[in-house]
């Protein structure tokens, strides 16, 4: 690795096509099966090294907003867990005075974002994720099993990121995937208000009514036969839709709004806030999204191709 180099790479948001809550987990968790798919909005990650020995702390990572106001967010948290997960990683492994440790070390992250923050596009899972992928691209010392169980470690959609699958099926809390071949392709219309959801909140104020115990099957059916896969898309939905509601009544406005448009369908990705509607093609998306933008001026409105 040339250490007087800039580094940049693009780091991809997601959508929850649909999330099935199943169960409680022993450890309180809520089980899960969800469809992620990546789409592309993305932020842009620039990576340096300082010319002298340092140490990775918070301060080497900086956030800023595209007209380049400075941002300050637990995003931040994901990737210096990361960071600090290979480190320890390989200072059993090597050493701490190996020269990859003094490498990492000297590493400075930039971050562009693009993708909202607490909206439940993934952003800041993408953003460790992509720091991982680039140190496991670029040095010698990690193998694929050491990524994945990292990933594990620093959060549930980690997992899909580091994997860099396109779509794929999530069990278990969400990072036991299965990947998936896309079969169709829609144009998504994400809808962002200005503010942020609260993942543990929402999560603590679900209420599982019965567990559900069918979902290996489906997955195995989604899997097996892709032409039926849009059918459980439309059926599904996001169990978690009503309590985002009820926490944050605007989320409301936006699915009624998203419903009076051409969208086959709609829904909240994650634990929200962002939604999207999908649209068989990208003009009749486009045209959605522009009468979407003057409905309100405090909505943040995204057109993508999404596949699954």
């Amino acid at each position: 690795m040339d250490i007087t180099k800039e580094y940049i790479a693009k780091s991809y948001a997601k959508l929850n096509l649909f999330l099935k809550i199943c169960d409680i987990l022993p450890d309180n968790y809520h089980e899960v099966c969800t469809l992620l798919a990546k789409i592309n909005l993305f932020d842009t990650i620039t990576i340096t090294f300082n010319k002298r020995r340092s140490k990775f702390s918070p301060a080497s990572i900086s956030m800023f907003s595209d007209t380049g106001e400075s941002i300050e967010s637990v995003e931040h948290n994901l990737i210096l867990s990361a960071v600090m997960e290979i480190l320890k990683l390989l200072e059993a492994q090597y050493g701490k005075q190996h020269y990859v440790i003094d490498l990492i070390s000297r590493m400075r992250i930039k971050i562009q974002k693009r993708i909202p923050i607490g909206a439940g596009l993934g952003g800041g899972s993408s953003n460790a994720a992509t720091v991982i992928r680039f140190l496991y691209e670029n040095l010698e010392h990690l193998t694929i099993k050491d990524i994945v169980l990292i990933s594990y470690k620093i959060g549930v959609d980690v997992a899909f990121f580091t994997r860099n699958y396109r779509c794929a099926l999530g069990r278990h809390k969400g990072e036991k995937l299965i990947k998936l071949t896309p079969y169709y392709r829609y144009y998504a219309v994400i809808v962002c208000p200005n503010f942020s959801c609260n993942t543990s909140d929402v999560y603590q104020h679900f209420v599982l009514k019965k567990a559900d115990k069918t979902y290996d099957k489906k997955i195995l059916e989604m899997r097996n036969t892709p032409e039926i896969r849009k059918d459980f898309v439309f059926a599904i939905g996001n169990d978690l839709e009503k309590t985002a509601v009820l926490l944050y009544p605007e989320i409301s406005d936006i699915l009624k709004t998203l419903a009076s448009t051409s969208a086959v369908y709609y829904s909240m990705t994650g634990t929200g806030s962002a939604c999207f509607g999908l649209f068989v093609t990208e003009r009749v998306a486009l045209l959605e999204a522009k009468k979407l933008r003057k409905t309100r001026n405090n909505w943040s409105v995204y057109v993508s191709k999404v596949n699954f």
